[in-house]
């Protein structure tokens, strides 16, 4: 089934291939889906960085003097990561790419994508490749909790945690995987940090609201606790009733 490319993106077609580029970007995606995946390209480059997570992440410039991006190859998390690994159902795509706009579009702080490539398996099977714009230099949530900052920095931290928390309320935006991976904080120097939200394929939209804000205050009440007690992250108390309170709007 085909997509309609959303409004300043093309579809770029290739033997097994679909992929929805922003326009400016299409010859790019072109050279680089000639004889592979994105996310092969990715791995190979000279000036690449890795970065962890289910499976390596690339951090890599396009050519044609691209932007520098992101390179992700979605994989399933849980018990469907021993089962599924890097296979998706047709259908599902491209869903990250549609919420990515619609979250930006409604001021929510997250990552752009730029191209979402789909990779036939078999009728129903596709693997997926996501490029998102690079972020600026920050950490996830949860490598700054582990970290031992000042009162006034880790203030500054929940304080931008909670902001997008309203945010997403106000907007009613749910995200089912809200965990603190899924935070990413951006500390320019002498300004306010800045929480991303990141794995928006797991973002659902819904009537704004209290029911929206305390889904994903509990969600990430459980990921911080869970830090708390297995990593020895600095959570107290306070801060969880910080996390719940700003959620709920009280």
């Amino acid at each position: 089934m085909s997509v309609r490319a959303p409004q300043g993106y093309v579809t770029v077609e290739r033997a097994g291939a679909t992929i929805i580029t922003r326009h400016e970007l299409a010859d790019a995606m072109m050279q680089i889906t000639a004889h592979g995946t994105i996310h092969e390209w990715a791995a190979a480059q000279q000036d690449t960085r890795v970065l962890q997570g289910r499976l390596p992440a690339y951090a890599v410039t396009l050519p044609f003097d691209g932007p520098p991006v992101v390179v992700r190859r979605n994989h399933h998390g849980g018990w469907l990561a021993h089962i599924r690994g890097d296979r998706f159902f047709a259908r599902r795509m491209p869903y990250e790419l549609f919420a990515s706009l619609i979250l930006l579009q409604a001021g929510v702080p997250t990552a752009a994508v730029v191209a979402h490539a789909t990779y036939r398996i078999n009728a129903l099977e596709r693997r997926i490749d996501v490029v998102t714009l690079e972020l600026p230099a920050g950490r996830d949530f949860g490598a700054a909790l582990l970290e031992d900052a000042s009162h006034d920095v880790r203030t500054a931290r929940w304080a931008a945690v909670t902001r997008l928390l309203d945010t997403l309320a106000a907007k009613g935006v749910w995200h089912q995987d809200l965990n603190v991976k899924n935070i990413y904080l951006i500390e320019p120097p002498d300004t306010p940090p800045l929480a991303v939200l990141l794995d928006v394929d797991r973002v659902r939209f819904h009537p704004p609201g209290a029911l929206v804000a305390r889904a994903n205050a509990s969600r990430l009440v459980r990921s911080l606790r869970k830090w708390r007690d297995t990593r020895g992250a600095a959570v107290s108390a306070q801060d969880l009733r910080l996390v719940t309170s700003a959620a709920s709007g009280a």
